[in-house]
């Protein structure tokens, strides 16, 4: 189910609706913490699409991904 909602998200990101985008990742967090695609679309979400550059909220969202687990296949 969490995939559904970082499907979401992008979709909502390319239609250049931030705040659902935002909404849509922060339901697939809530479900699946430990999946980094959801801190992943919350920051694509946070960063303005004319300037995928440093912003402090998205860089603490995608820092949380980064301190889980890596998956091993």
């Amino acid at each position: 189910l969490a995939a559904l909602w970082a499907n979401r998200s992008h979709v909502h990101e390319l239609l250049r609706d931030s705040e659902a985008a935002l909404s849509d990742a922060h339901e697939c967090v809530a479900l699946a913490p430990s999946w980094a695609k959801g801190y992943y679309r919350a920051a694509r979400a946070l960063l303005p699409s004319h300037a995928r550059s440093f912003l402090p909220r998205p860089v603490r969202a995608q820092c949380r991904a980064t301190r889980l687990p890596p998956i091993v296949k």
